[in-house]
């Protein structure tokens, strides 16, 4: 998913980057080699996580009650397709109903079908991008919001991605929360050159925004954003200053320009 571009004074939506993470498909598929085959997505040294992991991270938010019984139910209650059923008899009618056309259908036909195919997806190893940082990460970054209850986190997903997540923070209790109202991200011009074509500020909407989840489904402390490294973006809120912030720049173990010759210029003075 990339930014959208803006044209004139207007106001242009962005589209924010893709969380890596894909949502389950249905009926469930293995994820295609390039998840998890080296030299794609490799997560960085000590990042390491797989598609089960983000799982059964989700659930045990989303359905704490409930305890899965094989990686067919870590898969399904690892989504949002339950978010309208609430007691534990409903969702467990609903994955025994699941479960019975999956191994019924012409794709699969068989429970060990189903079984084979969920577990290459559950075993795919995924990078992290989206997935909150544990105490102990490195190159996690916190910002002070001025004249407010909350902060900024933004934490580095792949370095190969260029990719950074941002997450508000409670500065009272320190959990997650999703974005507070009134609160808006831009994506400003590079600050030394802001002539650059197609410079002009850039609304920015949440990866769960982006993806159709109205704010009242989210659940609370799982928004997110998928910023890029190097990124300058400002917040903004009615009556307050506005809160500038840059998006750090690693460097990328391959460059853009690997293969062109680069000129020096010689001064003529």
């Amino acid at each position: 998913m990339s930014e959208s571009s803006q044209s004139g004074s207007g106001r242009a939506h962005a589209r924010p980057y893709e969380p890596p993470t894909p949502a389950p498909s249905s009926p469930p598929r293995a994820p295609s080699a390039d998840l998890y085959e080296s030299g794609s997505s490799t997560p960085e040294p000590g990042q390491a996580v797989t598609a089960r992991d983000t799982y059964l991270e989700f659930l045990q938010k989303a359905h704490p009650e409930m305890t899965p019984q094989n990686d067919f139910e870590i898969l399904l209650l690892g989504s949002n397709w339950l978010k309208e059923l609430k007691s534990a008899e409903e969702k467990r009618a609903w994955l025994a109903q699941q479960w019975q056309e999956h191994v019924d259908s012409e794709e699969f036909g068989s429970a060990e079908a189903v079984m084979e195919s969920v577990k290459a997806m559950l075993d795919a190893v995924l990078p992290l991008a989206g997935r909150k940082p544990r105490p102990g990460d490195e190159g996690v970054l916190q910002f002070s919001i001025p004249d407010s209850n909350y902060s900024i986190r933004l934490w580095p997903g792949p370095v190969e991605h260029a990719i950074y997540c941002l997450a508000f923070i409670d500065n009272a209790t320190e959990k997650y929360v999703n974005v507070p109202a009134d609160h808006t991200l831009w994506h400003l011009p590079p600050p030394a050159a802001p002539w650059l074509p197609g410079a002009g500020a850039v609304e920015l909407v949440s990866a769960e925004r982006s993806m159709g989840i109205q704010p009242e489904d989210i659940i609370e402390g799982e928004e997110k954003y998928f910023l890029r490294d190097g990124m300058t973006c400002v917040l903004t809120r009615p009556g307050k200053e506005k809160a500038l912030f840059s998006v750090p720049l690693r460097q990328q173990p391959r460059g853009l320009y690997d293969d062109a010759h680069v000129m020096t210029g010689v001064r003529l003075d």
